[in-house]
């Protein structure tokens, strides 16, 4: 092995080689690196600010939308100004009130991306259907709160009327004929 290496490495700087003798007839080379890369193009940059959005709803469907959310925010409005007559459900109407000018925001934003298209009014919407949300849960759970209250008192009274009758009603026959 020494031999060969010193005859094949060795052989170019040795000056007693054969002339007809090529020294790399014999020796095989890898390559010395990796293989060239072709270039890349250039990745343009990124656009700024917020990516386009792309809705798959007519333009007419979102108008539709807009003029309903309007229709139903006005009852909103109206409902809660009736509901707040009453004393006591005077926090329930004020959320329905709230929520009914958050629902109308947002119709008209809607009417604005039908219109536009663009990602502020989107955005717009996404918060003010949230702020209509929150209103409009929180009247239903004083709603709800208002009618447990209301079942117990009513349970409340007539529990009440039985006891104060009970002793006084003996016999129902008396009363039959």
């Amino acid at each position: 092995m020494d031999e060969w290496n010193n005859n094949a490495f060795n052989s170019a700087t040795d000056q007693n080689a054969p002339p007809d003798e090529s020294p790399m007839t014999s020796v095989v080379f890898a390559p010395s690196g990796p293989p060239p890369v072709p270039p890349v193009p250039p990745v343009p940059p990124a656009p700024e600010g917020p990516p386009p959005i792309t809705l798959d709803v007519p333009d007419k469907e979102m108008k539709s939308g807009s003029r309903w959310g309007k229709f139903y925010g006005v009852m909103l409005i109206i409902g809660g100004a009736f509901t707040c007559l009453g004393i006591i459900s005077i926090p329930i109407g004020v959320f329905t009130i709230m929520g009914g000018l958050n629902l109308m925001r947002a119709s008209e934003k809607l009417a604005d991306i039908a219109a536009n298209k663009t990602p502020q009014n989107f955005n717009g919407l996404i918060k003010e259907l949230c702020k209509f949300n929150r209103k409009m849960g929180i009247s239903m759970i004083i709603t709800i709160v208002f009618a447990v209250l209301v079942i117990i008192f009513y349970v409340g009274v007539i529990a009440l009327l039985i006891s104060q009758y009970s002793g006084e009603i003996q016999n129902f026959s008396d009363y039959m004929y």
